[in-house]
């Protein structure tokens, strides 16, 4: 289309409007089946000369698509809507574009978004004749809830997420200019029904402390909370390790509002003076000294000479003062290392000590445990590469030479005595953090 004509000729056609404005209803000058993008120019013999860029398409209907997402507990959620299109109107995904998909059928053609993703890039397509065709871009907002903690100046590259932060309470009251920050598509409009609730995790249906949503935009779809809110009741709020920070959305309707958990708070245990004594055969008496003791404490113990075994996890009742017993454990001469955390009581418990942050335990010297172990005799191939396992260990640790107990493990192995895989694995897996050792992987898969 192209067409040159004079505004004069429809003076009655447009309408003057306040602040020297006028109207000019542009559908006089397209039929009802227009498609495609255009480009408006107007100019005068005064040097006025203006041009206008818009996009027509006679009908679209948008089903489904939720005015907020809000993520559930897992995070992010596919969405689903459906778009009514024209029977002569084609719909696909713009190249490049991979977290969109199209599902065509008669009725209405339906649209995927993946999660994370805060738009649908797509093209309308109408074919035309001499196999010619015109497209019109279309950007479909997802009007998706994200948030980020921010501890200093705002950086380009925000790291936006829809999962649960987590944070040390000493991190946040630190930084003077800890913040978090809200970012959703029309979040501006509904800035005045959101609250910050931080919560005690054991006692969710009771608010330590409400804090309704300042109108601090730096955009409209950005907002920004100090965390200096919070900065009285953090410090104060001993009792508890850890405390959650959630957002509030009171919608008119009951059935829209929500609730989520944004950020988890943590306090750092103070514990010093571990010990670990035995009570009976299969008995430990576990103490330290914590001047403010914590809920949700958990230990785990590990032997630094056994790398194959799991650590063992407890949870320390809340009631605990400074000690701890341990029933139905057997605990064999060894040195051991303690790590202490925090976790609420629904995550999963941890499976590796730290590289830091533990206390050790040492029940029998290096020399002892090796003169032990080299004075027993094994039941079975399995038994005997366990002890030159632990020796190796042992030896490693007194900077002594291992090739005796290495070569005897990677005989059993080579032989296929040993089939339990994750002996194999722990075996490779610490033979290969040893200096001048060849890794075991080839061994291991034959």
């Amino acid at each position: 289309m192209n067409l040159e004509t004079d505004l004069s000729v429809y003076a009655d056609q447009i309408k003057q409007a306040e602040d020297n404005l006028a109207e000019l209803d542009l559908r006089i000058l397209f039929n009802d089946n227009a498609f495609g993008t255009f480009r408006l120019r107007v100019y005068s013999p005064f040097d006025t000369e203006r041009e206008f860029f818009f996009r027509l398409l006679n009908s679209l209907y948008i089903v489904g698509l939720p005015k907020f997402v809000f993520p559930s507990t897992n995070g992010a959620q596919v969405v689903e809507f459906s778009l009514r299109l024209p029977e002569d109107i084609l719909c696909e995904v713009q190249p490049g574009v991979d977290d969109v998909t199209i599902e065509p059928s008669v009725i209405a053609t339906k649209i995927v978004v993946q999660p994370e993703s805060t738009h649908a890039d797509l093209f309308f397509i109408k074919p035309l004749e001499n196999n010619e065709s015109a497209r019109i871009p279309i950007y479909i907002p997802i009007s998706r809830l994200r948030w980020s903690l921010m501890f200093g100046v705002i950086k380009d590259d925000i790291q936006w997420t829809t999962n649960s932060i987590q944070k040390s309470i000493d991190e946040v009251l630190q930084t003077q200019s800890a913040s978090l920050h809200l970012h959703m598509r029309g979040l501006q409009n509904i800035a005045d029904r959101i609250s910050l609730l931080l919560i005690d995790p054991d006692n969710p249906n009771e608010i330590i402390q409400e804090e309704r949503v300042r109108t601090n935009p730096i955009s409209a779809d950005w907002l920004r909370m100090p965390l200096s809110l919070f900065g009285t009741t953090l410090p104060r709020y001993k009792q508890a390790s850890q405390l959650e920070l959630h957002f509030q959305y009171r919608a008119y309707r009951e059935e829209e509002s929500v609730r989520l958990l944004l950020a988890l708070f943590t306090r750092n245990l103070d514990i010093q003076n571990v010990g670990l004594q035995t009570i009976g055969e299969l008995t430990w008496l576990l103490h330290w000294d914590e001047p403010i003791p914590l809920r949700n404490r958990r230990v785990l113990i590990d032997s630094a000479w056994r790398p194959w075994q799991d650590p063992f996890e407890f949870q320390i009742p809340d009631h605990a003062q400074s000690k701890f017993l341990i029933k139905d454990i057997g605990l064999l001469p060894s040195r051991y290392r303690i790590h202490f955390y925090v976790a609420p009581t629904f995550i999963s418990p941890k499976t590796q000590i730290p590289s830091s942050d533990f206390f050790e335990i040492t029940m029998t010297t290096p020399e002892s445990r090796l003169a032990e172990l080299e004075g027993q005799k094994p039941h079975n191939p399995t038994h005997e590469f366990l002890i030159n396992f632990e020796r190796a260990c042992i030896l490693t640790e007194l900077g002594k030479s291992i090739s005796i107990p290495v070569n005897i493990c990677i005989e059993k192995i080579k032989n296929g005595k040993i089939t339990n895989l994750t002996y194999l694995i722990k075996f490779h897996d610490w033979l290969s953090l040893q200096p001048n050792q060849q890794p075991t992987k080839p061994l291991i898969n034959k």
